[in-house]
């Protein structure tokens, strides 16, 4: 296709959410476990000068840290998860309890909902593919979205969730086929 293709490496995920901007392939570059463990010197949250304004994260969206290992706001993307593992680090795990592997939105909650002002305007996936991998530890969710559109989920694992696999609201056209959610995390240390 005419979209970028984009190869991911665990370098990608250490300072912070990956933003989906643009339609594109994102392509693990190998079948290896990629643990997302951002400013770990810094609480594992955004830091001062990522909050800058201008700077990628300084919406409101980012106010109670990454939500997300990567957060999709754009029209016909692929995650092509290429026999990898996406996940938590144990410590960034204990820290951020409220995180998605992947969300399907710029935000976790929809305008004028949540624990706080995430934006006033939701910029949900619209034609996302994700598959052929295992969405690993996560203190919440695998998938976490709202007001996605056509979203399929193919052939992926999701493995040590602590509340569910997949978690979605008010989604249009969201198919689930060849995965498997062998069930939640159970050495559960919070």
């Amino acid at each position: 296709n005419a979209y970028a293709n984009v190869r991911l490496t665990e370098a990608d995920f250490q300072r912070g959410t990956l933003i989906i901007w643009a339609p594109c392939r994102l392509q693990f570059e190998s079948d290896a476990v990629y643990t997302m463990h951002p400013n770990a010197d810094n609480s594992f949250r955004p830091t001062a000068a990522q909050r800058a304004p201008g700077n990628l994260y300084a919406g409101p969206e980012y106010e109670l840290g990454f939500f997300a290992a990567i957060a999709v706001r754009a029209r016909d993307v692929t995650i092509a998860l290429n026999g990898a593992t996406l996940q938590q680090s144990e410590q960034f795990a204990l820290a951020q309890r409220f995180f998605a592997i992947i969300e399907l939105a710029d935000q976790p909650f929809i305008p004028a909902q949540g624990p706080a002002d995430f934006g006033d305007q939701l910029d949900a996936a619209d034609g996302l593919v994700i598959e052929n991998g295992t969405l690993g530890l996560s203190s919440h969710h695998g998938i976490h979205g709202n007001g996605a559109r056509d979203v399929l989920v193919r052939n992926v694992t999701f493995a040590k969730y602590e509340v569910a696999a997949i978690s979605v609201n008010g989604v249009h056209n969201f198919v689930v086929v060849d995965s498997v959610a062998p069930g939640s995390r159970s050495d559960l240390p919070v």
